[in-house]
């Protein structure tokens, strides 16, 4: 895969990654010494003091804890110091895996909550209504972006409407049949612009029928100055 993992003991790969390693080699390098210590030297290690190794243990867990990423998230993100937390808790309290699992499906059920609303601006010049999308159209927040545009095509005495996606990020299959609904809404005068044609966030809505469909009606503009250009 490409990593540094040495085994499913986050201590030991803690230890390779703060060794310094960069190379999956270190992982033979680690076998290798593993194996040593065991023919060799593994009767003597039976001598040591049990407190010795438990301190061992307490020492490598302790620095396992990212003291400098908890205080930037307390400073940056309060909320996502609290998940990492709870985490924490669980996983000492309860299970490790349970709480990697818990803290995951927070972290998404977060994710899609930040993602809930997608912001929409509209601006008024000549009879043409431009409405701006902003931030990530997805199933998530489809339907709430879907009524708002259509309250935005509510106006009646605008000649053109367009789209703009310029500050668009992420559009998947849910959001491109959005939209096509509300092209289908104002069928006759509605157009869209698309400044980043080609761009990776933009390849779901690129390949839809609904974009070919408005590139053969030459409806499609890849920046508003050609729209305007079109338009005079």
């Amino acid at each position: 895969m490409g990593g540094l993992p040495v085994t499913g003991v986050l201590v030991r790969t803690a230890a390779n990654v703060a060794s310094g390693a960069t190379h999956k080699t270190s992982q033979f390098i680690n076998a290798v010494v593993v194996m040593i210590v065991y023919l060799v030297l593994l009767p003597g290690f039976t001598f040591i003091p049990m407190p010795v190794i438990a301190s061992i243990l307490m020492v490598s867990a302790c620095r396992l804890i990212p003291f400098k990423v908890m205080g930037n998230l307390l400073q940056q993100d309060p909320s996502e110091f609290v998940v990492l937390i709870f985490t924490w808790l669980v996983c000492i309290f309860v299970d490790g895996a349970v709480g990697l699992m818990a803290g995951g499906v927070i972290a998404l059920l977060r994710f899609a909550a930040l993602n809930w609303v997608c912001q929409i601006y509209e601006k008024k010049e000549d009879s043409v209504k431009y409405i701006s999308l902003e931030g990530n159209l997805n199933y998530i927040n489809c339907g709430d972006a879907e009524v708002k545009i259509f309250d935005h095509l509510a106006d009646g005495d605008c000649k053109a409407y367009v789209i703009v996606l310029d500050d668009q990020g992420y559009i998947d299959p849910d959001g491109v049949d959005c939209l096509e609904k509300c092209f289908k809404k104002k069928k006759n005068i509605f157009l869209v612009t698309l400044q980043a044609e080609n761009a990776e966030t933009h390849v779901v809505l690129t390949r839809s029928h609904l974009y070919h469909s408005l590139k053969e009606q030459n409806r499609v503009f890849v920046s508003l100055e050609s729209f305007k250009d079109c338009a005079a």
